[in-house]
């Protein structure tokens, strides 16, 4: 499966089979690390509920200059506030102002800051800021979204719960309480 960011669109990725030639959209890897393709027929609904689960995971991603659009303030003048995050960056947090129409941003005014905490503070600032003096109403404001634990920490959550519903499932014999004899 494959979601364009820019066009929006998703598509069934096909790729060929050194091996044989043949076209798959399926394939396993080996113990030698070797790629074994085959065709599988998709049921057209299945296809079109795995395009609408991909256009709805993206709906709200956008990339501005290499950051990723992390927090979207809009207020009813069709302006507003952004977050962008790129762990590349020297400056790895930015808020920037912003322009909408037809469904397009256009970015302008950036602030640049190395700390997440000083990038969340400003941009609430400044947008604190705009809504004052501009009178406007808040229409979204997305919110920083939960970071995806590691792996290390699904496993160790894994391993928690496990022992949790092992204390919890250990053999005991239902007798009938007997007082005190």
């Amino acid at each position: 499966m494959h979601y364009n960011l820019t066009s929006k669109t998703a598509a069934v990725m096909l790729d060929t089979d050194p091996a044989t030639g043949g076209r798959g959209n399926i394939y396993y890897v080996d113990n030698d690390g070797d790629k074994h393709w085959t065709q599988a027929e998709l049921p057209e609904e299945m296809v079109q509920q795995a395009f609408a689960a991909c256009k709805s995971v993206m709906a709200d991603r956008e990339i501005n200059q290499g950051y990723a659009i992390r927090r979207t303030i809009l207020f009813d003048n069709a302006c507003g506030f952004v977050l962008g995050e790129n762990p590349k960056a020297p400056a790895p947090f930015v808020t920037w102002q912003f322009n909408e129409q037809d469904g397009h941003r256009d970015y302008f005014w950036g602030h640049y800051h190395t700390d997440s905490r000083q990038a969340e503070a400003d941009l609430s600032k400044r947008a604190v800021e705009y809504q004052r003096q501009y009178r406007v109403r808040l229409v979204r404001d997305t919110g920083l979204p939960p970071r995806q634990p590691t792996i290390a920490q699904q496993m160790k959550q894994a391993q928690k719960q496990v022992e949790a519903n092992r204390d919890n499932h250990t053999h005991k014999k239902d007798a009938p309480d007997r007082g005190d004899r």
